[in-house]
């Protein structure tokens, strides 16, 4: 708190320079600084760990239950962060302080990445949810994570079964911001879906739900196409039998 609290006085203080005739251009990072600010407000605004039990959810028979609850929280979550942006707007327009203009950019950046993050948010947990109505959980023993992804969007893994090996699938985090949710990893986790199409992993313990798709699809086509009509008909039912998964 106290570093994002000292990045907020210092960016606000170089937005100040825009009330100036010769240091005007001192403002740009500070304009900038609060965006990049506005940014990361939303994403903690709307990060938020539902309460889990830690059952397996072959076992409480509601394998739909964690996505329900990172959609309950999230939408739940939202609210909050409308509320923060319109005292912002509020103490703005009421106070009418040329000290409190930097709290605009700041205010509508938190807004408008809020609303893209709950947005897409939401239709990931829509995607997992129709994944887990066509597959149910199976237990994997170990999944082995390889390394990051590049770009540091998610990790790459595999899944094994006894002496056999998936093909490599990148997992990203689902309903939160890309947490260290493979620290919870050792004990393996909870599958649903084709590894050859992709699915969702469920962490044990922490109850994060990952979205896994094939890291390379392309590469995997000419074994997508080989595989039995009845495999391919249920991962297109599920929504991870296209092409570009």
């Amino acid at each position: 708190m106290a570093f994002w609290g000292g990045l907020f006085v210092l960016f606000h203080a170089l937005t100040l320079f825009v009330l100036t005739d010769g240091w005007f251009l001192l403002a740009m990072p500070g304009i900038i600084g609060m965006a990049v600010l506005g940014f990361f407000a939303s994403t903690a605004l709307l990060d938020a760990r539902p309460p889990v039990t830690g059952a397996p959810p072959t076992d409480t028979g509601e394998p739909l239950a964690h996505v329900a609850e990172l959609r309950s929280a999230l939408l739940k979550r939202y609210p909050v962060l409308l509320a923060v942006v319109a005292a912002l707007v509020a103490a703005v327009v009421l106070v009418q302080s040329d000290y409190l203009i930097p709290l605009a950019p700041f205010a509508m950046m938190t807004l408008v990445f809020g609303s893209y993050t709950c947005l897409g948010r939401l239709v990931a947990l829509r995607r997992c949810r129709r994944v887990l109505e066509a597959y149910p959980f199976v237990r994997e023993e170990r999944v082995q994570v390889l390394n990051r992804a590049s770009g540091g969007r998610g990790h790459i893994l595999r899944l094994g079964r006894g002496g056999e090996k998936s093909p490599k699938l990148l997992g990203r985090q689902v309903g939160r911001s890309d947490a260290h949710w493979t620290s919870n990893l050792s004990q393996g986790a909870w599958f649903a879906g084709d590894e050859l199409f992709g699915g969702v992993l469920l962490v044990p313990g922490s109850g994060d739900v990952v979205w896994v798709a094939p890291n390379d699809g392309p590469a995997l086509q000419p074994e997508r196409q080989a595989a039995a009509p009845e495999r391919r008909d249920r991962a297109k039912r599920a929504g991870i039998g296209g092409g570009g998964q």
